[in-house]
């Protein structure tokens, strides 16, 4: 007898046929049992087969995935690429993990690009995408200043936008058709790069960049706009990961092995797993790489308000080692005394100790914590404050010696400051951050006597701070992350006197006319007025008439010259002037 097609109380059964939008299309996570077959591998009608990826394990709600696919919590399972052709395809059409963000999330995205209509109508016809930073900026509502495009073409573009918006064009690579286009406007510099396809396809060029959430992009400008993101980034900025694209982006530019820290300490992620083993295994390559390049990423990894996580990961990794190869040297070297931790893990906890201060000043220092923000709120000042108090017992391995009872460390701080000068000097930093690296180093043990003695005059706090302009504010920062670096458990909060008499060192730096010598009732004529030649004499004149005015004992210009020609007709400065017999000098008054 012949079987029947038919079930009692069924209707006949239907292949299944492919519906985009439904449950069971081609870019739907695919069941763990038989592709979305029913048993025996039989056609089920669309209903009932949906109902049934529901209950089972391996629907869309389930978190088991493909075989090997490894799905963190957190984090929505999306489709799964079947296309691996090179014509790219939005996001949730088979180009990418990632459902479709609307072509409003894109709209979104490319509003924030400046001068988009100019780009548009110079692009023309050509499929122009805006790939990379400013996309997951974008994402991730970040204000952003560099822009990078993805073009054919390219430096034909560049030169159009440049003539158009005034800006300058830079040529970064002619092999790779890469130019950039600096442009000053109400939103201050902005760098729009300009590359020609390095790959066969969108998606190509976007799976060999170095992180997933670089691997992104928006576009055409000239069409509606969608989102790309074949790797995934967008889960893993969910889940607040940095994950590499693979092993041989980071290898081929090691680069971006710093880089994966700098995405630590700005964007606040966790490197995973796999990318941070990489990072370690390629962190003896840095070398190779152009020293500036090294230099540019690793300020802006300083610069972060949250660095420590991303500066402790790099001394543990061996990239700190790598870049500054005298900082390996600090590890291991006891101190004793007062200090809990050896030299390395000193200068580590250090680092951490001022970017708390830095993103909460007025918890310690009340009075001047505008001053303070305004110190750090350069990018670069503030990375060389953090480098500074990183390196800042940088001479104590070679200057270590037997006291006794205890190590000491005599004269350290002037060798500090000749291994730091050179160590930022080799990687290209900027000249006002490797002077203010070497001027922070080498005076760092001279704020000692003022925080642990009321002692110190007016005079001397001035002088000091003199001294120290125009990085004052950076040396007493860098004092109070040093005294509370030397435990685990900081005891100065509650004491308060160390603060109280840094804040002392703070106000007398405010207002004075150290760094404005053309507010000083006279200057250089007047002293070359009264038959003295340019030299030595002049800075100590010069710098007694300060202290003597800051102070109020000169009311106006006729008492400062009368007072320069008391000195000029005298073998000796005045007595109580600096420089003078019983007068107070940098090296003889009592700290």
């Amino acid at each position: 007898m012949a079987r029947s097609n038919r079930r009692s109380g069924s209707q006949p059964r239907r292949p299944r046929l492919h519906r985009p939008g439904g449950g069971a299309h081609r870019g739907a996570a695919e069941p763990a049992h038989g592709r979305g077959r029913g048993r025996g591998d039989r056609a089920v009608p669309r209903r009932r087969h949906a109902a049934r990826l529901r209950r089972r394990p391996g629907g869309p709600g389930h978190r088991s995935g493909r075989p090997g696919r490894v799905v963190r919590p957190g984090c929505t399972l999306r489709p799964v690429s079947r296309n691996r052709g090179s014509s790219p395809q939005p996001c949730g059409a088979g180009s990418g993990r990632l459902h479709p963000p609307g072509a409003s999330t894109a709209r979104e995205i490319l509003s924030d690009v400046p001068f988009l209509d100019v780009l548009r109508r110079a692009a023309g016809p050509r499929s122009c995408y805006l790939v990379g930073g400013a996309v997951r900026d974008g994402i991730l509502g970040r204000p952003c200043t560099d822009f990078d495009f993805r073009l054919p073409a390219a430096p034909t573009v560049a030169r159009t936008i440049a003539r158009q918006l005034g800006g300058t064009l830079v040529v970064l690579h002619e092999a790779h058709e890469t130019s950039r286009v600096v442009v000053r406007c109400a939103r201050g510099r902005l760098d729009l790069d300009f590359a020609a396809p390095r790959r066969p396809g969108l998606l190509a060029d976007l799976r060999a960049r170095d992180f997933t959430l670089n691997a992104l992009a928006v576009g055409p400008l000239g069409g509606r706009p969608r989102l790309f993101d074949p790797c995934g980034g967008r889960e893993d900025m969910a889940g607040r990961w940095v994950r590499m694209t693979g092993r041989e982006a980071l290898a081929q530019d090691p680069v971006r092995v710093l880089r994966a820290y700098r995405f630590v300490a700005t964007l606040g992620f966790r490197l995973e797993r796999g990318t941070r083993r990489c990072c370690r295994a390629l962190a003896s390559r840095l070398c190779e790489s152009a020293a500036d390049r090294l230099g540019a990423e690793l300020l802006l990894a300083l610069a972060a308000p949250a660095c420590e996580a991303a500066v402790r990961q790099m001394a543990e990794d061996g990239v700190l080692a790598a870049l500054i190869p005298t900082f390996a040297r600090t590890v291991g070297i006891e101190q004793g005394g007062v200090h809990e931790f050896d030299v390395g893990e000193h200068s580590i906890l250090a680092a951490a100790r001022l970017a708390d201060v830095l993103r909460r000043p007025e918890a310690f220092f009340p009075d001047h914590a505008d001053r303070i923000a305004g110190y750090v709120a350069d990018g670069p000042t503030r990375a060389g404050l953090v480098l500074a108090t990183l390196l800042h017992d940088l001479g104590k391995p070679d200057r270590r010696t037997w006291g006794g009872r205890r190590w000491r460390f005599f004269g350290h701080e002037e060798l500090g400051a000749e291994l730091a000068g050179r160590a930022v000097s080799q990687l290209r930093l900027p000249r006002r951050v490797r002077r203010q690296v070497k001027a922070l180093v080498g005076a760092h043990m001279r704020l000692l006597p003022f925080m642990q003695s009321d002692d110190p005059t007016p005079r001397a706090r001035r002088r000091l701070m003199r001294d120290m302009a125009p990085h004052g504010v950076g040396a007493v920062l860098l004092a109070l992350a040093d005294r509370r670096a030397l435990r685990s458990e900081p005891r100065f909060d509650d004491d308060g006197a160390a603060l109280r008499r840094l804040s002392a060192l703070l106000a007398s730096g405010e207002g004075d006319p150290i760094s404005r010598r053309q507010d000083l009732p006279v200057n250089g004529d007047d002293l070359v007025s009264l038959g003295l030649t340019p030299g030595p004499q002049f800075r100590e004149l010069l710098q007694a008439i300060e202290e003597l005015w800051v102070e109020g004992r000169l009311a106006g210009r006729r008492e400062a010259l009368a007072w320069l020609r008391r000195q000029v007709g005298a073998s000796d400065p005045e007595p109580g002037v600096a420089g003078g017999p019983g007068g107070p000098t940098r090296e003889g008054e009592r700290l």
